[in-house]
């Protein structure tokens, strides 16, 4: 019988998994979608360029888009993950090969400052920093703890996200931008 061949792409990604000494970890909660914003919580994250090593991918992500992080933190340990999943944009399978710098936090800085938006829930407060990714799109971003990565990562958690960044102003947020 004849084998079914299947595309698959492959992607390399370099992603920050940056902790503060609580325990709450720097996620990008959303990004920016017409005049509003979208949420999605996940690591920090860059694709490769092609020839690139992981550390440099890193090293160019903190400069372009998380530029409050630079001299802040240090990486402690890398971590190497394979996740297989359909593309959202391309509607095919997709193989991620990605390189997870764990790191800790070793100063606050100036990173200390956000939006804070008011959950009116038992939700802890959550303050959102805004930066502008290399190609002029703005992200958002939150320290957060596990209970509320592993809400927001459910249907209701992903609503209710959605409603939190529904209070920001994207066009006054865009003024803003680090």
């Amino acid at each position: 019988e004849t084998a079914k061949k299947t595309l698959e792409r492959v992607v390399f990604v370099a992603t920050l998994s940056l902790t503060r000494e609580d325990g709450r970890t720097f996620f990008q909660v959303g990004k920016k979608s017409g005049n509003s914003f979208r949420g999605q919580v996940s690591l920090p994250g860059s694709k490769r360029r092609t020839g690139e090593l992981p550390q440099e991918a890193l090293q160019r992500l903190v400069k372009s888009e998380l530029a409050m992080l630079i001299d802040n933190f240090v990486v402690e340990s890398t971590e190497h993950l394979v996740e297989t999943s359909e593309s959202q944009s391309f509607g095919i399978p997709t193989r991620y090969m990605k390189t997870i710098h764990h790191a800790k936090l070793s100063r606050l800085g100036e990173i200390s400052v956000g939006t804070l938006l008011d959950s009116k829930s038992n939700l802890d407060p959550i303050f959102v920093f805004q930066a502008t990714d290399a190609e002029g799109r703005l992200r958002l971003y939150s320290w957060l703890n596990e209970l509320q990565v592993d809400l927001f990562k459910t249907e209701y958690g992903q609503q209710r996200l959605e409603e939190l960044l529904s209070q920001l102003n994207a066009a006054e947020l865009e003024t803003q931008s680090v």
